[in-house]
């Protein structure tokens, strides 16, 4: 019981004080509705909180997590992140959809050392969607570049990132948003340890820290450039200013 009440505290915490200064925010979201600008897809890990490392409120992003922060192939079995994708591109309009992974990722961790998961067979079905994250790291996939002392699970979580764009780009939601340049792909990595956002920059084929100096330039000089990713598709980089966490747009075309 005494972690139950632990647990119920900061629930409490809120309605008595902390609901005060946001509450008019929330009552107008409930008049008006949501009308969030994207889709931030990340890992279900405790340590990585969107709202904090975007420093975004109530309504700014439409949230899903998952273990690993994958994405599964179109008509997959799991279509929870299917029908979040759909509803956030279809119905919300989001004009954004962030993949974002972070260091020290137990799923990242167990697909690497094929950790036997029979007691667990749901999540061993689930983490099957990383199966082409792990086989385009240990073929030496090349369009991440990591730094040399990186441990294996994080470069592996890197790698899964951008691999889970081809994954995303099977969903015609999505491959129409951006053939109609409505919708736009962002890669990012959140160091725990570092407390760093990173964002994956295409040209140098690397997840670079971002801060606000290099934000304001790219705003005054927006950088687009093109570059070959994920096979095929072709990649055209652009800073953008829109979250105050700034992150790096990647927009798919020629697909």
């Amino acid at each position: 019981m005494d972690d139950l009440k632990e647990f119920l505290q900061g629930a409490a915490k809120f309605n008595d004080t902390e609901s005060l200064p946001v509450k008019p925010l929330l009552e107008r979201l409930a008049r008006e509705g949501q009308a969030p600008e994207a889709l931030f897809l990340t890992c279900a890990d405790s340590r990585v909180d969107p709202l904090l490392i975007m420093q975004a409120q109530p309504g700014d992003l439409f949230i899903l997590r998952n273990i690993g922060n994958l994405v599964p192939k179109i008509n997959s079995k799991d279509s929870s992140v299917m029908a979040t994708v759909e509803y956030s591109v279809g119905a919300l309009g989001v004009k954004t959809i962030a993949i974002c992974g972070h260091s020290d990722c137990g799923a990242m961790k167990a697909v690497l050392s094929k950790k036997d998961l029979t007691e667990m067979p749901h999540a061993k079905e689930w983490l099957a969607a990383a199966e082409q994250s792990t086989a385009n790291y240990e073929n030496g996939y090349d369009q991440v570049q990591f730094e040399s002392d990186l441990p294996e699970h994080d470069k592996l979580s890197k790698v899964n990132v951008v691999t889970q764009f081809e994954n995303l780009l099977t969903y015609p939601a999505v491959r129409e948003g951006i053939e109609k340049n409505t919708l736009r792909l962002i890669g990012m990595w959140f160091d725990i340890g570092n407390a760093t956002v990173e964002v994956y920059d295409p040209t140098r084929k690397t997840f670079i820290p971002i801060d606000q100096e290099e934000v304001e330039d790219h705003k005054k000089h927006p950088l687009t450039v093109t570059a070959s990713v994920l096979g095929s598709a072709v990649a055209c980089a652009a800073w953008d200013g829109h979250f105050d966490a700034a992150l790096t747009a990647v927009t798919m075309i020629g697909l």
